[in-house]
């Protein structure tokens, strides 16, 4: 039986970026979700991913038939900035493809 983190799911790549938006990190006011290989516009996006743009199951479930898709924690961007593109240098991939999206 598979667990929710062996999904292939956008979610679950490395080349998903969560942006979140408010006036610190203890009020998020929203989350933008983008994929740094553009294969969707980036979008806001809640914690219980009703989104009346995307339908949650159609919208994660490209992931299957992506070409891009790489298995990875991804990139998640707070508010008071304790994470940044730049702690990523280590995985150079990653660290470009979020430099040359965010040009």
């Amino acid at each position: 039986m598979k667990v929710m983190s062996d999904l292939k799911r956008c979610y679950n790549c490395k080349f998903w970026l969560t942006k979140d938006k408010g006036y610190s990190n203890y009020s998020v006011l929203n989350t933008t979700v983008h994929c740094l290989k553009g294969k969707f516009e980036p979008h806001e996006d809640s914690y219980s991913w009703v989104n009346g743009k995307y339908d949650h199951d159609t919208f994660l479930k490209q992931a299957e038939k992506c070409d891009e898709f790489k298995d990875g924690d991804g990139i998640s961007l707070d508010v008071d900035h304790h994470s940044t593109i730049e702690d990523h240098k280590d995985d150079s991939e990653l660290y470009n493809a979020a430099v040359e999206y965010f040009k």
